[in-house]
């Protein structure tokens, strides 16, 4: 996503739910970070996190673009963070099971 996104689509925003309950933490929703950015784009193309966790140091990623994937990968552990990549389709229903799902 980049500095224009419009909202995250439903079974994101499910996703982000049920971490918001695992990690008893507000996610900020599409956060952008200064050094969260494509090298190859332009300067002002930010990547946007879906949900970030100050509290938890942890960095939510529901994408599927494995460029942007491995952008993720490469660049928030070298700042501390953590990063935990969600598909929301492999989420069960039932928030109690996906929150166990997600602790592993």
């Amino acid at each position: 996503m980049t500095a224009g996104a419009s909202s995250p689509p439903a079974g994101t925003a499910r996703a982000l739910a049920v971490c918001d309950g695992l990690l008893r933490e507000i996610g900020r929703r599409q956060h952008r970070f200064a050094w969260l950015r494509d090298p190859d784009g332009p300067g002002d193309d930010w990547l946007v996190v879906d949900a970030y966790y100050p509290s938890n140091r942890v960095v939510v990623y529901c994408g599927e673009d494995p460029g942007e994937l491995r952008l993720y990968q490469q660049l928030v552990p070298q700042h501390g963070l953590y990063l935990l990549r969600v598909n929301p389709d492999d989420l069960p229903d039932d928030q109690l099971a996906a929150q166990a799902l997600l602790r592993k």
